[in-house]
């Protein structure tokens, strides 16, 4: 019923955009970005967001941590939205990424914990300083919150970055809060509760879908940085929600995630900016050697679903092994694509 609900709203909302954007201009620039197609509707990532808010009202209960959600949410998918318009510099961005995430830990969003496939978890939530200002109590556990910090950050950035090619992040999106959807379930079959993250999963999923339908194979709408922001920042709160379960999220989004880090140590060796745009992405090194657009949205769904689907089953040691095969058949493909460039 909420997925239902999510992506009937969604769908409402996303026609409702196709109708008025085009009447305020509010297009992309397809000559930009040398596209031969016509302008669509841009920004439109924005239906995320609200129907996330309108899904929490009626599925939801509310909580100091759904609150900082939304309140961050709100924030977050504004400033994208005002940038997709009017484009902001990079360090204003990350600034207001940067509140959105502590706006998120000091409500109580961090990582206790890590797995750890050698031994005991590395409990990260043992250090805790307590203060009281203006009459309320204020916990921070400074290890933990740091991790979550950095993850919040890490992914946002990650999923902004991956909007290369049309369909890519609703359909990561779709997959990821699918998977965390079924990692609920199985907590709650061994008497965890899960509920919150059972229904923002499936409110995310639903939604992601409704988009995609519009995303792919070739775009009627674009979400812009109004809507990979604030997925971003919603998987990676989802991620922590699931009990810290961050390996199982690392390897939904393993090549998005595996490109960002690549991406900003590419950019560092070369003396760039780490926020500054390129067209060097793995999707794009991809496309490069002559994947469509489609075949490299297929490929990403078809790792994340095939390695999502069986982290499930693994213990720690077994996630481990999967980001190695991750990992080294990203760096495969990459030292094959090089080479073929270079002939």
């Amino acid at each position: 019923m909420i997925a239902l609900f999510s992506f009937l709203v969604s769908l409402t909302l996303i026609v409702f955009c196709t109708w008025v954007f085009p009447m305020i201009d509010w297009m992309d620039d397809p000559e930009k970005y040398g596209y031969q197609r016509k302008a669509v509707p841009y920004g439109v990532g924005i239906v995320f967001y609200l129907c996330f808010v309108l899904g929490s009202y009626f599925f939801l209960e509310t909580s100091t941590q759904l609150i900082a959600v939304l309140i961050s949410g709100g924030i977050i998918t504004l400033m994208s939205f005002f940038d997709d318009r009017m484009g902001l510099p990079a360090i204003p961005r990350l600034g207001i990424q940067a509140l959105c995430a502590l706006i998120l830990v000091f409500s109580g969003i961090g990582v206790p914990a890590l797995s750890n496939p050698f031994g005991d978890p590395l409990v990260l939530d043992s250090i805790r300083w307590s203060f009281e200002i203006g009459g309320f109590d204020l916990v921070i556990e400074p290890i933990a919150d740091l991790v979550a910090f950095v993850w919040i950050m890490f992914v946002i950035n990650a999923m902004n970055w991956l909007d290369g090619v049309p369909g890519m992040v609703s359909g990561m999106s779709s997959i990821t809060s699918l998977v965390l959807f079924l990692l609920a379930s199985q907590a709650t079959l061994h008497v965890i509760d899960q509920t919150a993250l059972s229904s923002m999963a499936l409110l995310i999923c639903g939604s992601g879908v409704a988009f995609w339908m519009f995303d792919f194979p070739r775009p009627k709408v674009l979400m812009g940085d109004s809507g990979t922001m604030f997925l971003g920042m919603i998987l990676a709160v989802m991620a922590i929600f699931s009990g810290g379960k961050l390996a199982i999220a690392f390897i939904l989004m393993a090549f998005p995630l595996m490109d960002a880090v690549w991406t900003i140590a590419r950019r560092l060796f070369k003396k760039q900016s780490p926020f500054k745009g390129d067209f060097e992405h793995f999707h794009h090194d991809l496309m490069n050697i002559g994947m469509s657009e489609s075949q490299v949205n297929l490929f990403y769904y078809m790792v994340s679903l095939s390695f999502g689907g069986i982290a499930l089953s693994l213990q720690s040691t077994g996630k481990l092994i999967a980001l190695g095969i991750l990992l080294g058949l990203m760096t495969i493909i990459r030292i094959g694509i090089s080479k073929k460039m270079k002939v």
